[in-house]
């Protein structure tokens, strides 16, 4: 009889120890199928985009050759090879430089009312207004109210050039870039009697 009743009790732990062990199994399951419930029904899309700057800007040695009237001007300054940096001939005080310089709209929309900032600088640290005796733009825009397509002068316009201390800047207006064209402007560049030194000419396009 002993015997049969430590049985009939280890039955009963038994049995009570299955019923949470198997309640256990049950919890595990549901926390795993839960676990694989999601607030979203799809996959995620992405799009990635490259933004360039809306304007370009390159110079070009060029040669009129003297010839600084139409039609000479915008065939030589149209046959240029333009390039971000663009190394110049040498040249001494007193001399000009004729170059070209190409300004790109490269957008869908019309740019008007910017500024080309044009820096002039040198590398001992010395340039100021007198170091660029004429500064010519062929219908740069720069002066406005004046007719289209003439030689500009820049240096006498007033505002347009500023001495920094070690480099000179001219602002010059840009009226109105269309969409999607480029525009090449034919440059003279004169300098003074300076002292020997080499020049650096940068273009940028201002907002």
């Amino acid at each position: 009889m002993e015997t049969q009743e430590v049985k009939k009790e280890e039955t009963k732990k038994f049995g009570f120890g299955g019923k949470v062990l198997a309640g256990l199994l049950i919890l595990i399951a549901m926390s795993v199928v839960f676990a694989g419930v999601v607030s979203y029904l799809s996959n995620t899309a992405t799009a990635t985009v490259s933004v360039d700057s809306p304007m370009t800007v390159q110079f070009a040695e060029v040669d009129f050759a003297g010839d600084l009237t139409e039609p000479n001007i915008i065939t030589v300054v149209d046959a240029g090879t333009y390039v971000d940096t663009a190394p110049l001939t040498g040249i001494t005080g007193f001399d000009t430089i004729d170059m070209g310089v190409k300004v790109t709209n490269d957008s869908e929309v019309t740019i008007a009312s910017k500024t080309m900032l044009v820096t002039v600088s040198n590398d001992l640290g010395n340039v100021d207004l007198g170091d660029i005796t004429s500064l010519q733009f062929f219908d740069s825009g720069a002066s406005p109210g004046m007719p289209s397509r003439v030689w500009q002068e820049l240096t006498t316009i007033p505002g347009i050039g500023v001495d920094n201390g070690s480099t000179v800047t001219y602002s010059i207006p840009i009226n109105s870039l269309a969409p999607g064209t480029t525009y090449k402007y034919p440059v003279t560049v004169t300098f003074g009697l300076v002292t020997p030194a080499n020049y650096t000419i940068t273009a940028t396009l201002m907002n």
